[in-house]
Order: structure tokens, then C-alpha cells, then sequence
């Protein structure tokens, strides 16, 4: 039963090497001369993702998300922060959360920045007058154009 222990730790140990020299080795294939900067930001990340109980500006951002009732301003504070959690992980940390409020928020934050403000466009809307109604109904009623229905005819209400 030892041996068999001693084994595994030593099968352990190398491919724990292997995986090691083949991360440095892709991570100089990719960043030339800054390998050290990449994994040390692989590892945070990485490290991130896996604790249990999210850090104090994670929380007093998801205190400041509640507390909003203008989906524009959550959609704005969530993008600060729907980038460093999976989204199950959003989902047990915001309650009500959703899919879709997520993605959104994480295409906000990919298309503007994070936390950027959210001006929606303006729509300028006009009336038509009424001789412009007038001769828009006489275009589509005309013979020419209108044809004759064999089953009914269609009332055109305004």
C-alpha cells in the first residue's frame, strides 16, 4: 500500500512539471520577454476565481447594484466587477440576478468601459401634417398601384 502511495506521488510531482514547463513554454510562445507578468496575472485570476467569500469592493458594489432602481445605473455598477466571476458564480452573489443582465452588462463593459455612463440616444419623433397624410393615402389607394382584391376589400383607418 506504500508503494503504491510513494507511486502516485511521484506520477503527481511530474506531471505537475510537465504542466508547469508547458504553461512557461506557451506563455513565451505568446508574450515574448513577459512570460513572468502574464502568469502572475493568470494565477490572480485564477486564484480569484476560486474564493468563496468575494473581497470588500466586490461587496459595497453589490450593496450599491441593490440598492438602484434605474436598470441603467445596475446595468453600470454590474459592469464594473461581471467580468471577474463566472456567471453562476454573479448569479449566488446578486440575488435575482439574470442571464441576460449579466451578458449585458459584460457587453457594456466590453463596448464602453466599465462603470461608463449610459446615455440613451434621443428619438426625435414628428407628426405628419395633414395634406402629407392626405396625398400619401391617394398614392397607395390609386388604380395604378392598388390592386383589386378577389376575396374582400381592406379599410384603411387612421
Amino acid at each position: 500500500m506504500r508503494s503504491v502511495f510513494l507511486y502516485s506521488k511521484l506520477v503527481q510531482q511530474r506531471n505537475k512539471t510537465y504542466v508547469t514547463q508547458a504553461i512557461q513554454l506557451i506563455a513565451q510562445y505568446v508574450a515574448p520577454g513577459q512570460e513572468n507578468n502574464l502568469l502572475k496575472d493568470v494565477c490572480k485570476k485564477w486564484i480569484s476565481l476560486k474564493e468563496d467569500k468575494p473581497d470588500t469592493m466586490t461587496e459595497a458594489l453589490i450593496a450599491s447594484y441593490q440598492q438602484q432602481n434605474n436598470r441603467l445605473s445596475q446595468m453600470q455598477i454590474l459592469s464594473l466587477f461581471a467580468n471577474k466571476h463566472t456567471k453562476e458564480r454573479l448569479m449566488e452573489l446578486v440575488p435575482g440576478l439574470s442571464v441576460f443582465k449579466i451578458d449585458a452588462a459584460r457587453r457594456h463593459a466590453t463596448l464602453t468601459f466599465p462603470g461608463q455612463l449610459i446615455n440613451p440616444s434621443k428619438v426625435y419623433r414628428s407628426r405628419l401634417s395633414m395634406p402629407r397624410v392626405m396625398h400619401f393615402i391617394e398614392f397607395i389607394s390609386c388604380p395604378t398601384y392598388h390592386q383589386a382584391v378577389g376575396y374582400g376589400s381592406k379599410t384603411l383607418t387612421l
